[in-house]
């Protein structure tokens, strides 16, 4: 089947955002205007060789409040005309085994900014991934040169982009120890099999981050367009 070519609907400083939650956001006072102000230094802040750009990563417990965090933030920037993008791995668009996302978590990323750039079309997350194509060029194309924070709910989900990278170290290290022995022994060669295809599995999925995090990088941190961007929750600071 041939899949459509991706349109958005909004510019990005239109797309729009969860609508208010009737419940009272609870937090420490000033919390949400220090964190605004916070947010608005770091957007002026370039690369350079003294100093680069940082991801945030803030984590608390299940039904800590972090989503809601999230949205409050993202209203605050909306509020002082900055464009926000919050996207999420979960809700609407869950990461499931089954969808494959696992394996291609950049494109999971893409998906997911186009189908809010579509204000969430009259189908589901799913329906929209198997009959639209999306590329790094069109989301690229779209986010244009313009400022934008980009907020990331339930990145953890992507389990791909957090592999220990001292796992496939290790790994390596036993498989080129097996690979010395001159007389491996049955038991040795199992092993060496299970390892070499470990290690290709991982070399992998750190290709898979390394591309991800890449995208990120130069569409939100560099200079076309400069963000700060917070993978993979927020949460009052107490």
């Amino acid at each position: 089947m041939e899949q459509k070519a991706f349109l958005a609907r909004y510019a990005l400083a239109d797309v729009p955002l969860p609508p208010p939650d009737q419940h009272t956001f609870v937090a420490p006072k000033d919390w949400l205007p220090n964190l605004l102000a916070e947010v608005k230094d770091e957007m002026k802040v370039r690369d350079d060789q003294h100093r680069r750009t940082m991801a945030v990563a803030l984590t608390r417990c299940s039904r800590g409040g972090k989503t809601r965090s999230l949205e409050e933030l993202a209203r605050a920037l909306r509020d002082e005309d900055i464009p926000v993008l919050l996207i999420t791995f979960s809700d609407y668009s869950t990461v499931s085994k089954e969808s494959g996302e696992q394996g291609d978590p950049l494109s999971a990323l893409l998906f997911r900014i186009a189908f809010v750039a579509m204000n969430k079309p009259p189908f589901t997350f799913s329906i929209f991934r198997e009959n639209y194509a999306v590329s790094e060029a069109d989301i690229r194309a779209w986010l244009g040169k313009s400022k934008c924070v980009l907020l990331l709910d339930e990145l953890n989900r992507l389990t791909a982009l957090f592999e220990d990278a001292n796992e496939l170290k290790e790994k390596k290290l036993l498989l080129d120890e097996l690979n010395r022995r001159a007389d491996p022994t049955p038991d040795d060669r199992k092993m060496q099999h299970f390892l070499s295809e470990e290690v290709n599995r991982l070399k992998a999925l750190k290709k898979l981050a390394g591309e991800f995090w890449d995208f990120l990088r130069v569409n939100f941190l560099h200079l076309k367009v400069e963000c700060w961007y917070f993978p993979p929750m927020l949460l009052p600071r107490y």
